[in-house]
Parts: structure tokens; sequence; C-alpha cells
């Protein structure tokens, strides 16, 4: 059977949508990897945040974390009774601080000022239950990286944050746990599959 110009051109551009369609479909799955490292490991531009951390907090632990596309590094560590980690890039820039919401926090922030989310779960799902719900400050360099965590964790900074959730969520009879971003509003920003090698260190 001979196959003519237009069918290759066809069967080409079906190759081509294909592949796009894949590429779409992985980086929507959140599929992190984490490794525990030493204080020595991390970037050495961390030097002065890790020195403000190590003030507020006893113990800390270090992380490197790789996943589809970039290598990162993690703090975690408590203060006042939340739980907080903080996230470098590879060369050891300041990318956010996330603040992770006790239970009764999160009801009243539902209850009260969070509506649009509680409907975006109802009008979405067939069943949800929040595991882990955190505030999320993205770095904005207008201070120093120091500055801006010691002013989180005073609770005095004032740039806009968003709400990183993750849920457990059903949907055609299975069940499902997925990433999702909200602005400070509870507009919806975006949705990622959690993939099941992640579990772990995403829900703790």
């Amino acid at each position: 059977m001979k196959l003519t110009v237009l069918d290759m051109m066809k069967s080409k551009n079906i190759l081509v949508l294909l592949l796009l369609l894949s590429s779409f479909c992985f980086s929507q799955t959140k599929n992190e990897k984490e490794e525990r490292i030493l204080q020595k490991n991390f970037p050495e531009k961390t030097s002065l945040s890790v020195a403000l951390i190590k003030l507020k907090s006893k113990r800390i632990l270090f992380y490197k974390e790789t996943n589809n596309t970039k290598i990162s590094f993690e703090t975690k560590f408590k203060f006042n009774k939340h739980r907080y980690s903080i996230e470098f890039s590879e060369n050891g820039t300041l990318e956010d601080v996330e603040k992770t919401l006790k239970k009764k926090e999160i009801k009243k922030l539902l209850k009260n000022d969070l509506n649009k989310i509680e409907t975006f779960f109802n009008k979405n799902y067939d069943k949800w239950s929040l595991k882990k719900v955190q505030k999320q400050y993205i770095f904005n360099a207008k201070t120093k990286q120091h500055i801006f965590i010691n002013n989180i964790l005073k609770n005095e900074e004032d740039s806009a944050f968003n709400f990183e959730i993750i849920a457990e969520v059903k949907e055609k009879k299975s069940y499902s746990l997925k990433e999702f971003l909200f602005d400070n509003k509870g507009n919806h920003l975006s949705t990622k599959n959690i993939a099941t090698s992640s579990y772990g260190h995403v829900l703790y």
C-alpha cells in the first residue's frame, strides 16, 4: 500500500498532537522526590536565611527536591506551633514560604472568608476531603530574602498569598490525591495530580 504525501502529512500532524498532549498531561502531575541532606550541602546563598531560621527553631530539616523539570532545596521546621517549609532554587534564591494551617483555622477560613473554595470542590467532585492547607507566600524580591522570611514569621508580611491545598477527591467512582492552588480571594488558579510516589512528603 502506498502512502500519499497528504497521508504522510496527516500522520505527522497526529503524531505531533499526541506528543503535545502527552507532554501536557505529564506537566500536570506533581511527581517530586525528596532527599534528606546535611546543611553543608545547602546552597551558600541561603546562609543568612538559615541563620535566621536557627534563631527561631531548635530543629531544622534540610532537603533536596527533584521533580519533572527542576532541582530545588527546602527547609522544614516548627515555629509558634505551626509547621513551615521554605523553598529555594538550585542556586539558593528564595522561591516561597509556606505555613501549614491547623484544622480549626481551615474551618474558620472556609466558613467566613473562603466559601469559594468549598463551592469549587462541591461543584467539581462527588466527595472531597482536605488533607493539608498551607498559606503560600511567593518571594517578591522587594526585600532581602532573610527579611522577607522574618516578616512572615512575625506575621508582618503584607504581600499577597495563595492557598495551596492537598485534597483527596472522588470523581467517576475513583479517588485520587490532588494539589490545588487558590488565591487569597478563593479563586481557583491550578490543579495538579499527585503521583503515588510523592504522597509521603507532600502530606508532611
